[in-house]
Formats: structure tokens, sequence, C-alpha cells
């Protein structure tokens, strides 16, 4: 009896949990294995790309299925995938459903408010073949959007010294290595020496670099950019692509990238004379928040039942 009832107990425990975990019309199949978890610059990719069957007839189900996952070191937010296609007609290729794990489609489209760093999302259209006659291969091509809200930083250090008791720094200018994201953040220092000195400006170039490679076509979109500094021992004087206040210059104005060609901004600053100070290292962190977003496509072939 106690055997028995331990049984009833972890059953419905384990119902509890994976019900939780994957709500009615939101299941994975029973195959279920999400990708292993790996750091890369393209944070969203796509993931065991599937679609069923060999060969398509008019009239038969099929599905498109992958995994998106999250392969940077912070969350993703806003993240969306949305299938379209001129295909999508009765006569051609209908919607039959749309599973969005932990997610409620919206016609075409999944969408989630975030995804943690080096998780997952089973994602999978089911469409079927138009039924008209044909006496030869019918192609059809399905495309899908996947876009994400993310962002990147990276820190540099700005030796700094008062160029008569200290005449030459320990180390020069330094850069944090970069983060991974498919917006690539590098930051110099203009000129000959690298280190700055007290009450001469020194001029930072910001370059932003797309180097992601997912889907045919992508875009990314830079939302803000900003430059934060010491205000301690920083001020901003002269020349900046940003506007500038207090400890920081920014800018909330939209970008597009092209992998074509980088966006550079320049920004001067000037170290602030110390009294009885004659080297110190100062912080400069620039970080940039944008939109990414790619196209992928799959081609698929309706045959006539002529061909076997």
């Amino acid at each position: 009896m106690g055997l028995i009832l331990l049984i009833v107990i972890v059953a419905a425990v384990y119902f509890v949990y994976t019900s939780f975990k994957f709500p009615p019309n939101h299941l994975p199949p029973s195959d279920y294995h999400p990708p292993q978890p790996t750091y890369s610059n393209d944070v969203i990719s796509l993931e065991d790309i599937k679609i069923s069957g060999a060969k398509l007839y008019p009239g038969m189900e099929f599905s498109l299925s992958f995994f998106l996952k999250n392969n940077g070191e912070r969350k993703v937010k806003n993240l969306m995938v949305n299938f379209f296609s001129p295909s999508f007609e009765e006569s051609v290729l209908s919607l039959q459903n749309l599973t969005c794990e932990d997610s409620t489609p919206s016609h075409t489209r999944c969408s989630w408010d975030e995804l943690e760093s080096l998780s997952s999302k089973y994602v999978e259209l089911r469409l079927r073949a138009g039924r008209e006659e044909s006496t030869s291969p019918v192609p059809y091509t399905l495309r899908y959007l996947v876009r994400y809200d993310y962002d990147t930083f990276r820190t540099a250090e700005v030796p700094i010294i008062d160029g008569t008791t200290v005449t030459e720094p320990k180390r020069g200018f330094s850069l944090s290595e970069p983060d991974y994201s498919p917006v690539q953040v590098d930051v110099r220092l203009e000129g000959e020496k690298d280190y700055a000195i007290q009450g001469r400006p020194f001029m930072l170039t910001i370059t932003l670099t797309d180097v992601g490679t997912m889907g045919k076509r992508s875009t990314a979109t830079i939302d803000a950019i900003e430059i934060k500094f010491p205000s301690q021992y920083i001020s901003q004087e002269g020349y900046c692509d940003l506007k500038c206040g207090n400890d920081r210059c920014s800018v909330s104005e939209k970008f597009v990238l092209s992998k074509k060609e980088p966006l550079i901004f320049r920004c001067q600053l000037i170290p602030k004379k110390l009294e009885g100070v004659w080297q110190f290292i100062a912080h400069v962190t620039v970080s940039a928040s944008f939109t990414y977003g790619f196209e992928e496509e799959e081609k698929i072939v309706v045959l006539p039942y002529t061909v076997v």
C-alpha cells in the first residue's frame, strides 16, 4: 500500500512539473533536447532546424522546427520570431498550428519578454501544402524574421600622469576583452602616446562593427550609445559626437549599422589637474544598446502526385 501511494505522489509531482514548464498548447516534442550551452557573438542563433517529411505532396501537412538559443553572457530582451510568406493562402500553404515554448503564439509570431543566458526556446510551425494539382514540382520559400534587444560594452583604462613628477606611466592604455555580441565595440586613444597628461585634452575614437553571421540578411539598429567617465578625474571639453553632461556623454538617436561600414564616434576628454596626485588610472566605459534582427528562409518543394 505504501509503495502504491509513493508511486501516485511521484506521478502527481511529475505531472505538475511538466505542466508548469510546458503548459497545454505550448508542448515541445517528446524527444525534447535543448542545445548545449556555448558562447558566441551570434547572441541568438537557430539550432537543430528541421523540416519534416522527405517528400511533400498536395494536401500533406509538414512542419518547420528549431530552437532559439541565447549564446550571450546576459539575458536577451524582447525576443521575437515572425514567419511570413506570400504563400500563406489556403490554396498554397495554410497555417495549421504554431508552437512557442512557454509563450502564447499570435498568428504567425512567437515572442518572449526575455531569454536568459545559455537557455533556449523551442518553436514549431505546422503547415499544409495546397491541394492544387500540378504536373511539375512547385517550389516555395518560407521566410522568418528573428529580432531581439541586447547591449554591449567595453571599459578602457587610461593612465594619466602630471607630466612633471611622473613623465611616463607604469603601463599604457588598455581595453577590456570584448563580450559576446553581434555588435562589437572598439575604443582607441588617438595620438602617439598611450597615456594622457593632466590638463591636456585627449581624443577617444569609438567604433561599432556588426560581426553577426546569422541569416540571409541582418540589421543592427543602435538605440543608444554612452561614454561614462569618472567626473572627479575627467571632464568633457571640446569636440564630441555625443551630447555630454556631468559624468557621461550619450546619444539616444537611432543609427543603422551596416556590415560594410562601421559606425565611428569621436569624443575629446580632458584630465583635471589634481594637487598632490601625480598619476592615476581613469576607467572609461563605452556601452551600446541595440536591436538586432536577421532573416532566414527555407526552400520547400511540393511534388505532383505523378512523381514517385
